[in-house]
């Protein structure tokens, strides 16, 4: 399953639905992203976010924060999906496409970052398509991990994106409980393999 925000309307007519599908009138998520920004800036100046980080470095500390993290409890040596050569050229790949040209139905890369003063919180790496983005590689620096800047990352993330058009936000498989506190609906999914 997927967990899925719908943000068609705009970020208040997304809210509205949230407070629906969790039958609350507040969604708890978005006080305690509030709390959390406002000690980030206490602490490390204030917030900013990108929507198209158009810096190759931050695709680059992505994907090595990705490879430790991956690593961490692996079993074996086996590389990661970074390290593999076609994945990080698909990767390079796609980040030259988010300065394509943006159409109707344009096909590209946004890699989102969050950052407090010069301090870069959070990476959210997503694919666009139409009114669609697909959450794909989240990443944060474990020693700012305190500071949860992928939870606090969400609310620009969809307020910028939905004024942007998207209408669907899919957070990718797997029912993680920050996914399940801003999601308003699940898409089931299938797995297939092609050679």
């Amino acid at each position: 399953q997927s967990p899925v925000m719908h943000t068609e309307g705009g970020f208040e007519a997304y809210i509205e639905r949230l407070k629906i599908s969790q039958n609350t009138s507040k969604p708890g998520i978005f006080t305690e992203i509030r709390k959390r920004s406002n000690r980030i800036v206490r602490e490390l100046g204030p917030l900013r976010f990108e929507m198209h980080d158009h810096n190759r470095s931050i695709l680059e500390k992505l994907m090595r924060l990705k490879i430790a993290q991956w690593k961490i409890g692996a079993t074996n040596n086996a590389p990661t999906a970074f390290e593999i050569p076609w994945i990080s050229h698909l990767m390079h790949s796609l980040f030259d496409m988010a300065d394509a040209p943006v159409t109707k139905d344009a096909f590209r890369c946004a890699l989102s970052t969050l950052y407090a003063g010069d301090t870069l919180l959070a990476i959210q790496l997503s694919l666009r398509y139409a009114q669609t983005l697909h959450c794909w590689f989240p990443a944060y620096d474990p020693e700012l991990a305190g500071y949860s800047g992928g939870t606090v990352l969400m609310k620009p993330l969809t307020e910028q994106f939905a004024a942007d058009g998207i209408e669907l936000i899919d957070m990718g498989r797997g029912a993680a409980p920050y996914k399940l506190r801003v999601c308003t609906g699940i898409v089931p999914l299938g797995e297939g393999a092609c050679s």
